[in-house]
């Protein structure tokens, strides 16, 4: 493939990708990222249209390759811009414009007109350090890790480096065949064929990126309460059954502790649905407040909630039933006393599965509302009937 050739399927790729970004934040204009992107898309595109006219003739040194040069440094810095206001950082678009005005600014020195090769030294480092400095930002990033979305990217942004740490060596040590403008000769044909690329392959990655996001989003809102941000009775299957296997193969049982908000229709009916609301994210936060980060929430009904108290806290799982529900006696809603009733019950691993326990659990919450309600019982505790035995502790 001639340079021309080249050029012009850069600047055809350069312009899809460009065209690509911008459709998708039309879409999903709250993906703000999918903006910068679009406008890396447009500047390697203008990098490789104007490209393109030196083939035409000799245009002024500041237009080619001054200006040319600094719209890729810019390119790149973009997608890097695109990828901090992703990850919710501070985007960084004056200290872009900076880094584009010093490129620029620096083809002004008497040692970069002299030849290609010095202006090589000073493009190719500046395009690696923006690829290390993605790498950097993705490697920080929650989550980072094999599985992550940001692996593609991250594996371009390497291999980038690496080209052009090799053809930097080359011209540095002399073995680089004479240099012009817009040479044919392989290490710049494989500079081109690399670009071409790079804009093809980091456009997939960045749409990568963010199409698992908006996924994992997804799953999410699927799996939690919209109300209160607890976890909902569809993901309830795959809590469990981990925990549930954990717990046989470590034979350390966990507990769980099933409550339900007291009169809860009386609320509703006498105070309006809103106030019914508000009591709901009353209590869960209160609730919250008491546990670990670690401990499992779950809304399984309008006003029935479970948690799950992993194997270390399970012993205490009384206690813990009997805190909450204190917890939320002497905390009003304003001028309404809100009260709970609590049941708990710990797993039995060689008897049981989790099922069994989120009744036994069931059986003790009962029983507390049986026996007048704002009250909290551990299963342990009941009689054969189904009637608490003793005061909790």
């Amino acid at each position: 493939m001639d340079a021309f050739t080249l050029s012009a399927t850069i600047c055809l790729a350069a312009a899809i990708m460009a065209a690509s970004f911008l459709a998708l934040y039309l879409a999903h204009a709250e993906q703000r990222c999918l903006r910068d992107w679009a406008f890396a898309g447009g500047l390697f595109f203008a990098n490789s249209a104007l490209a393109l006219l030196l083939f035409g003739g000799k245009p002024p040194y500041w237009l080619a390759p001054a200006f040319i040069n600094t719209l890729l440094v810019a390119a790149y810095a973009s997608l890097l811009v695109g990828l901090r206001r992703y990850l919710g950082l501070r985007p960084g678009w004056p200290l872009l414009g900076v880094l584009a005005l010093l490129v620029f600014s620096a083809h002004g020195l008497p040692w970069m007109r002299q030849s290609v090769e010095h202006r090589l030294m000073l493009l190719w480092p500046s395009l690696m350090a923006i690829n290390l400095a993605m790498l950097w930002t993705m490697w920080r990033s929650p989550g980072f890790g094999w599985r992550s979305e940001f692996v593609p990217l991250a594996a371009l942004q390497l291999f980038n480096v690496l080209q052009h740490a090799l053809r930097l060596v080359l011209v540095l040590s002399g073995q680089a065949q004479e240099l012009t403008l817009m040479g044919s000769n392989f290490l710049q044909t494989s500079g081109q064929l690399a670009l071409l690329f790079f804009i093809l392959l980091s456009g997939m990655g960045c749409a990568f990126v963010v199409i698992v996001g908006q996924a994992r989003q997804l799953r999410a809102l699927a799996e939690r309460d919209a109300m209160t941000g607890w976890r909902n009775r569809r993901s309830l299957e795959q809590s469990m059954t981990p925990e549930q296997a954990r717990a046989r193969r470590l034979q350390q049982p966990f507990a769980l502790i099933l409550f339900d908000i007291d009169h809860f229709k009386r609320i509703n009916d006498h105070h309006g649905h809103e106030i019914g609301d508000r009591a709901i994210c009353h209590v869960t936060q209160l609730v919250a407040d008491e546990l670990r980060d670690y401990d499992g929430r779950f809304r399984i009904g309008g006003e029935e909630f479970l948690l799950l108290i992993p194997a270390e806290a399970a012993a205490h799982a009384p206690a813990i039933a009997e805190r909450l529900r204190r917890r939320v006696e002497q905390t009003p809603l304003g001028e309404l006393l809100i009260t709970v009733s609590v049941g708990c019950a710990r797993f039995r691993p060689a008897a049981e599965d989790w099922r069994s326990t989120l009744k036994r659990a069931d059986e003790a919450l009962y029983a507390a509302k049986r026996s007048g309600r704002n009250r909290s019982l551990a299963h342990e505790n009941l009689s054969a009937d189904g009637e608490p035995q003793a005061q909790p502790a």
